[in-house]
């Protein structure tokens, strides 16, 4: 279930660079957070009369080209926010540039909150019903999981709020929180990652020799339960050590008393 929180619009209207005339128009849009101002990376726009949606880059960026001309209703959403729904008016061989505000939303997952039989003893020892209820992070159990059929553990993290997945110059994927560190400039690309309770030994974002981070050793299917916490504020004291800025992954394994 999906409390549905309220969205913010930040309106910016205006003529993009001209260029010669055509049938088509252009839109830019520029997706952040509502609380910090952080652009939010992959969040999807849909635009009536577009084949396919599209997806903001790490910059919070979508650029439609070609548009159909006409007025519009513009969808913008994405996991862990409120989704933004706008109208718009796109004219033949001019552009459009807006931005987009979206808040935070409390994410539940279907069931979670039923009897303590359907509950997972493991998960519960391990206090993730409790830190979930609090809802300082971001939650995902096995029966997302299992909707999402990622190919990698990394894949989950496109749908976890406050993070991102990026690749490097070589095509790694590695991991990025959306909201950024005052300290460390606007990306955040380091968080500690925990396996049940343990930190790993290798930083978060190193790849062995075939090009692997530390993610590509946990198949996706034995995963019980991910939390992630991409401010530091919002990391459990359990888990809140001096290399945290970057916020903290934790994931839950299955064991023999997972149902």
């Amino acid at each position: 279930m999906l409390r549905t929180a309220s969205v913010a619009l930040l309106v910016t209207l205006g003529a993009l660079p001209g260029g010669a005339q055509s049938d088509h128009a252009r839109l830019t849009l520029n997706v952040v957070e509502e609380e910090t101002g952080q652009p939010i990376a992959n969040a999807t726009v849909e635009v009536p009369g577009v084949d396919r949606p599209g997806r903001t880059n790490r910059n919070g960026v979508w650029q439609g080209e070609r548009l159909p001309a006409g007025s519009r209703i513009v969808r913008v959403s994405r996991i862990g926010y409120g989704t933004g729904r706008f109208a718009v008016e796109l004219a033949a061989g001019s552009g459009v540039e807006r931005t987009v505000a979206l808040r935070p939303a409390v994410v539940e997952v279907e069931g979670v909150e039923a009897t303590a039989a359907r509950r997972s003893p493991t998960l519960e020892r391990r206090g993730f019903y409790g830190r979930q209820r609090r809802g300082h992070g971001a939650y995902m159990t096995h029966e997302v999981i299992e909707r999402l059929r990622p190919m990698r553990t990394v894949d989950l993290f496109y749908h976890m709020r406050g993070f991102t997945v990026l690749r490097d110059r070589l095509g790694h994927p590695y991991l990025a929180t959306t909201r950024g560190n005052p300290g460390l400039g606007r990306e955040c690309a380091a968080p500690l990652i925990y396996l049940d309770g343990t930190m790993l030994s290798w930083g978060p974002n190193r790849f062995n020799s075939r090009g692997g981070g530390p993610l590509e050793s946990i198949n996706p299917e034995s995963i019980a339960a991910i939390e992630a916490y991409a401010g530091a504020a919002t990391i459990p004291d359990e888990y809140r050590q001096p290399g945290a800025v970057c916020g903290v992954v934790l994931i839950w394994t299955k064991t023999g008393d997972e149902g």
